[in-house]
């Protein structure tokens, strides 16, 4: 998939409430971000490094609780949501404005999310 198709992509989920995007690989790689300004590069090597910790949460959940969704945490003037793609081809890390509660976008991102998991090889 071409960078611009990516863009465009980017520009469909990028707004108010979803203020930042990242795309990792399943090797933690980073395919297309596209960060706030007040965000950088440091930035996103220090979110990437959770995904260690959402692989332990993932491993250790009950099953009995359902599937593995999300974890949001709360990192400098954001709230982050850090989502597995389908079929673990990547992750999906998206900054999301303090304002607005996670659960409020998760529809958008899920259609986003699958979107992006059948154009990553």
């Amino acid at each position: 998939m071409s960078t611009d198709l990516k863009k465009i992509l980017l520009t469909e989920v990028i707004g108010e409430v979803i203020q930042g995007v990242t795309i990792l690989d399943s090797r933690g790689v980073p395919v297309i971000h596209h960060l706030p300004n007040t965000l950088t590069a440091k930035t996103l090597r220090q979110v990437s490094n959770l995904i260690e910790l959402v692989n332990i949460i993932r491993q250790n959940q009950d099953e009995s609780l359902g599937d593995f969704q999300y974890v949001m945490v709360k990192y400098m003037n954001y709230k982050v949501g850090i989502f597995e793609l389908p079929n673990k081809k990547g992750w999906l890390i998206v900054f999301i404005n303090p304002l607005w509660h996670i659960e409020n976008v998760i529809p958008k991102i899920r259609q986003f999310s699958h979107k992006i998991a059948q154009v990553i090889a």
